[in-house]
């Protein structure tokens, strides 16, 4: 009787172990699994950012802003246009509007809204920002010739990259993949703090990278002086990698 006592305890602790494990990596992997609520992915992003609030919108239906009135649209204060941004990834994966809460549905998940006459789609909101190397001053919009602007931002999607990648590393470990430009040719001459580097990188498979939390959507971005714009993918020190991948992904770099 006593043996079976103590087979029934171990297994119902076994048991709670396993609810506790599969809980804990349901809520972090959520947003990763959850419907995309784009049905595609432009090759050209029009943003504009409430300076106040320090949030981003990017044009969305139902009545999005076209290529032509983009060339002449000037926002109304506090709002101020983002500089064109062309898109490096072929495929995201929007799933919702970062202040819609974890466990939305549907179009519950989007947050539209109506400036200067055009819908937009609350995309991100900016939590943070500085400089590297920290003694340089730099500005949200890019770098400088002697430092990288570094933001912190809430944003819900995920990128995925395909046949090669542009990879920004510092000497401590830290990777950045290069997803937008503003003139669609990225550039390798680029004036870069001492100790950083950019390489191309061919890919064997298909990258997806996804936030550092899925919960909060956290991002880290990173623009150079050619206004050239970089997701963090590593962290060094954490042991952590975050993006999606089975066997080999990298073939070489150059």
């Amino acid at each position: 009787m006593q043996s079976l006592l103590c087979s029934l305890k171990h297994y119902i602790l076994i048991s709670m172990l396993l609810v506790i494990f599969v809980g804990s990596l349901m809520a972090n992997t959520v947003d990763a699994t959850s419907i995309c609520l784009n049905s595609n992915s432009p090759h050209k992003a029009k943003e504009i950012l409430n300076r106040l609030t320090k949030t981003v919108y990017v044009a969305s239906k139902p009545n999005p802003i076209n290529d032509k009135q983009w060339q002449s649209f000037h926002p109304r204060i506090p709002f101020k246009k983002n500089s064109t941004r062309h898109l490096l990834f072929g495929k995201s994966c929007f799933t919702r509007s970062y202040s819609q809460p974890q466990n939305c549905k549907g179009d519950q998940c989007k947050k539209i809204k109506k400036i200067s006459g055009y819908t937009w789609l609350e995309l991100a909101k900016i939590v943070g920002h500085h400089c590297i190397p920290k003694s340089i001053r730099c500005s949200m919009e890019g770098g400088t010739p002697d430092a990288l602007s570094a933001i912190t931002i809430k944003k819900c999607q995920t990128i995925t990259f395909e046949n090669k990648i542009y990879d920004l590393s510092d000497s401590n470990g830290n990777h950045f993949i290069m997803h937008a430009t503003a003139t669609a040719k990225p550039t390798m001459h680029v004036d870069l703090p001492k100790g950083w580097h950019l390489k191309i990188i061919r890919l064997k498979q298909a990258l997806t990278i996804h936030p550092k939390n899925n919960s909060s959507c956290i991002y880290t971005i990173l623009r150079d002086s050619k206004q050239q714009s970089y997701h963090q993918y590593i962290y060094a020190g954490t042991g952590k990698s975050y993006y999606y991948r089975t066997g080999n992904l990298f073939y070489s770099s150059n």
